[in-house]
């Protein structure tokens, strides 16, 4: 038997984070539960060569082992484990920077409302995406 492409690529699926890496992330965590993390496809056409071929070949090992792939498994619930963490990191910065004087903040009042707004911004995407859930 040939090793599963999970466990082939799994710095790819885990540890990176540049545009490629993110699809096929995002690719695997559909087919491991598709109605929960739904795939935007359009990211296939920013695939090179070499990811293309990953692609291709998760696509072929979790058509024939579904999630009877101990490595499929494992690579997404350390997808999911890794984006939650990131998930609660922004949460975190969001309430700390809530809770912050704005007049102490680095560029001032207006800057802090800036940043501010962006943190709530990737927080609602991040409850929206099920990576972050209330508690």
């Amino acid at each position: 038997m040939t090793e599963s492409p999970f466990a082939t690529f799994r710095s790819v699926l885990v540890d990176s984070d540049y545009a490629a890496a993110v699809f096929l992330q995002s690719f695997a965590m559909s087919m491991y539960a598709g109605a929960a993390f739904p795939l935007d496809a359009s990211g296939l056409r920013n695939l090179d060569d070499r990811h293309m071929l990953i692609f291709q070949m998760m696509s072929a090992s979790y058509r024939r082992h579904g999630e009877g792939d101990p490595d499929f498994m494992d690579v997404c619930k350390a997808i999911k484990a890794k984006r939650a963490a990131h998930a609660l990191r922004v949460k975190g910065m969001l309430d700390e920077l809530l809770n912050s004087d704005p007049d102490q903040y680095d560029g001032g009042r207006h800057e802090r409302a800036r940043t501010v707004s962006a943190y709530e911004r990737e927080h609602q995407l991040n409850i929206e995406r099920r990576w972050y859930v209330p508690s």
